[in-house]
């Protein structure tokens, strides 16, 4: 369906006025030419197209409302889901390696009161020098991809 233009500017009423100064062969090589480009970024389209929609099929402007509404929900749930489990993800991490320092701290107390000193040092040693190591890697990383 043609758009009917109302305001013309003096620039293209110069135009038409050349073009309709040509046969009707040439102007319909023309016309076969110009080309009209519309541009819309959005999840919708633009207001003019939803009320054409609307004239082709009634209630077809609200339904495409509705649709991208619902495609933004499901978006959001799907993203606060994702968060979800990576917090989760993140949170056990933590616990475990907790548990985990905890357990081999317990084993260096027990060796060093064993009489195994130096195992008791060395075990302890590792702990606090992987934990520290994790931090500062697991730090490093987080950094890296905030960027």
């Amino acid at each position: 369906m043609p758009t009917q233009v109302t305001q013309i500017t003096p620039p293209a009423a110069e135009i038409l006025g050349k073009i309709q100064e040509l046969t009707p062969q040439e102007q319909e090589v023309i016309i076969n030419q110009l080309t009209v480009t519309e541009h819309f970024q959005g999840p919708l389209p633009a207001p003019k197209h939803l009320r054409q929609y609307n004239e082709i099929v009634p209630g077809a402007a609200e339904r495409i409302i509705v649709m991208a509404e619902k495609e933004q929900e499901h978006r959001h749930s799907s993203e606060d889901l994702d968060l979800s489990a990576a917090i989760k993800q993140v949170t056990r991490g933590q616990w475990m390696a907790f548990i985990l320092a905890i357990v081999f701290a317990g084993i260096a107390v027990w060796l060093t009161l064993s009489g195994f000193e130096v195992a008791g040092s060395v075990v302890f040693g590792s702990t606090i020098v992987g934990i520290v190591t994790a931090f500062i890697v697991g730090n490093k990383k987080t950094k890296d991809s905030n960027r």
